[in-house]
């Protein structure tokens, strides 16, 4: 999914002064599957004894409470999908995950120091749904970003971007 607007003008906690905002993203709306399934199950269970015995209204709430917690089995993994972002900057790639409700991970990768990049859409619903993996290669190690919508139009921004910098370090190091 992508942020439209005036994506020049965002800020986020941590930008630096002579940083620009070039695109956001996030990962694929299929991350939330185990959350839409347990909200189908636990409304499922909840429903099921209504349909088999009909003359008990306590079971009406039994049937409240389990899509309730459907509710919040649902809402417990939108968070997870809808904070969780990839911002990509004129200098960095910044990686927020949130986790549950009161949990963030945040890492920061420099452009410079991509090595190498690859994209990946396996199986039949990541070709059908249009998600797929993208892993950034460092000398420190591998960023893996999963289910990531619309994979092969953000990895080609990210190598454009990717290629940008390393040009400005050639050109750089020449007038030197």
């Amino acid at each position: 999914m992508w942020y439209t607007g005036n994506v020049m003008k965002q800020q986020f906690t941590g930008q630096r002064s002579d940083e620009t905002v070039l695109f956001v993203f996030r990962r694929h709306i299929i991350t939330m599957f185990k959350g839409i399934f347990g909200f189908i199950v636990l409304s499922g269970l909840g429903i099921l004894p209504l349909l088999l015995v009909q003359n008990n209204p306590n079971l009406y709430y039994v049937a409240a409470i389990a899509i309730l917690l459907g509710i919040l089995v649902l809402v417990y993994h939108w968070i997870g999908w809808y904070f969780t972002v990839y911002i990509v900057t004129n200098q960095r790639i910044r990686q927020n995950i949130q986790k549950g409700l009161f949990s963030r991970s945040v890492v920061d990768l420099g452009l410079d120091k991509v090595q190498s990049a690859h994209v990946s859409i396996k199986g039949l619903w990541g070709s059908l749904l249009g998600y797929g993996v993208i892993i950034l290669h460092t000398q420190a190690g591998d960023l893996v970003i999963n289910k990531v919508s619309q994979a092969e139009t953000v990895y080609a921004k990210i190598q454009e971007e990717i290629g940008k910098v390393e040009y400005d370090e050639t050109s750089e190091e020449a007038s030197e």
